[in-house]
């Protein structure tokens, strides 16, 4: 899940670099929390005997990275994600 998150932030047309570590982890920690406030479970059995994420989470991730990078980037420091 981190490096394909890693992909897909260094992939975005909006990212122009920088904060990339930080952009993956709170986005990873959005995911897990996000998932557990719906009272789901991520099947991380699955990615590992797949070696990738499952279909469908490229595109929740890319949200959720867009929202932490603008987060990032406008909070000065201060996030409310």
């Amino acid at each position: 899940i981190f490096k394909e998150t890693e992909r897909l932030v260094s992939v975005q047309e909006w990212y122009k670099g920088g904060y990339r570590a930080n952009i993956v982890a709170y986005s990873i920690a959005k995911l897990a929390h996000d998932i557990q406030t719906k009272g789901e479970q991520y099947n991380l059995f699955l990615v590992w005997e797949k070696q990738k994420i499952l279909p469908g989470m490229h595109q929740y991730l890319s949200g959720c990275i867009k929202a932490v990078n603008d987060e990032i980037i406008n909070s000065g420091g201060k996030s409310g994600i």
